[in-house]
């Protein structure tokens, strides 16, 4: 296991350990990232992986069954990082399934299908990104300081949101997909800065 890896399930450790901390978190999260993530097991697990993922969330304390969630309401902040621990711990995945997921998600998303008449330009999409965080989450707030398009570069900040790391990883694929969605591809993009190395606030840079 390279270090990146060992780094990562520490994190999960540290996830499972801690998850009844994890799901009192301040905030609330749309009910319809649930919707993406039971999309995402089936299309690669079918049935029987909701039904694995019901049955392992039970057996790490807390029962989530995707199959019945409440796509239309909000709930506590702290499933959704559990719900992936609970993912990656069923089917045995790593960050590699986790960005994935990340990628994924855009696509799926009742909400970002309602946006997508927006995504006119790679411009115009970056700097409505904020609008699209307000809709899934209560807590937190989106910035885009940088947008250059001459020197191909975009940079999103992120504020005030110290829920875990696992959101961090997930970003990676999902502002991928919304930079496509504005007619870019083949984006690389990082996390510069990240609250959970002490930085004031997490940052992204996205280069293609």
């Amino acid at each position: 296991m390279n270090k990146e890896d060992k780094l990562f399930e520490k994190i999960l450790l540290e996830s499972e350990k801690n998850f009844v901390e994890l799901l009192k978190k301040e905030g609330m999260i749309a009910g319809e990232v649930f919707h993406t993530q039971r999309e995402y097991i089936k299309r690669k697990k079918g049935v029987k992986g909701l039904n694995d993922f019901a049955k392992k969330s039970k057996e790490l304390g807390y029962e989530i069954d995707l199959r019945k969630a409440d796509y239309r309401g909000w709930h506590p902040i702290g499933l959704r990082p559990f719900g992936w621990l609970v993912m990656l711990r069923t089917f045995g995945w790593g960050q590699e399934e986790l960005i994935d997921s990340g990628y994924q998600a855009p696509q799926i998303s009742f909400i970002m299908r309602i946006l997508a008449g927006y995504f006119v330009s790679p411009e115009v999409t970056i700097k409505r990104s904020p609008s699209y965080w307000k809709k899934h989450y209560s807590t937190g707030s989106l910035t885009v300081p940088l947008v250059d398009m001459k020197n191909r570069k975009f940079i999103l900040r992120i504020d005030d949101f110290l829920v875990s790391p696992l959101f961090c990883i997930f970003y990676l694929g999902y502002f991928r997909k919304i930079v496509e969605f504005g007619g870019i591809k083949n984006s690389k993009i990082k996390e510069t800065k990240c609250m959970f190395k002490g930085d004031d606030y997490h940052e992204f840079e996205i280069i293609w």
